[in-house]
C-alpha cells in the first residue's frame, strides 16, 4: 500500500506508523498487543514514536497518547506539556516544554 502526504514514519519491532500531513496516524503490521490499533478519534498529532510493542503520539496541544503493551504504554501521571517523544525497546522518553526530560518503562 502506498501512502500519500506522509509527514513522518516510526518503526517498532514488527509494526509501523505513519503521520500524515493532516495530523492523522496510520498503523500497520503485527498487532499482538494492540500496538498497531490506533485509539479512537486520534487526530491533531504532530509527532509519533514506536517502541517494541507500543506506540506514542504527541498531539498539537502538547498531550501524549500511548497504546500497546506494558509500562511504556502507560503515561506517567502529571507529565505536563510535552515537546518531543522517543520510543525505545522497553522505555519511553519525553522532553517537556520546561526543558525537563522524563523516562519511564
Amino acid at each position: 500500500t502506498n501512502l500519500e502526504n506522509v509527514k513522518s514514519v516510526a518503526a517498532g519491532s514488527r509494526h509501523s506508523l505513519a503521520l500524515l500531513e493532516n495530523g492523522k496516524v496510520v498503523g500497520w503490521g503485527y498487532n499482538n498487543n494492540g500496538q498497531g490499533t490506533l485509539p479512537t478519534n486520534l487526530s491533531n498529532v504532530k509527532e509519533i514514536a514506536a517502541g517494541y510493542d507500543y506506540s506514542l503520539a504527541l498531539k498539537n496541544d502538547g498531550t501524549l497518547v500511548a497504546w500497546g503493551s506494558g509500562q511504556c504504554a502507560t503515561i506517567p501521571a502529571g507529565l505536563g506539556s510535552v515537546k518531543a517523544i522517543s520510543g525505545g525497546r522497553t522505555h519511553s522518553l519525553t522532553l517537556l516544554e520546561d526543558g525537563k526530560a522524563v523516562a519511564w518503562g
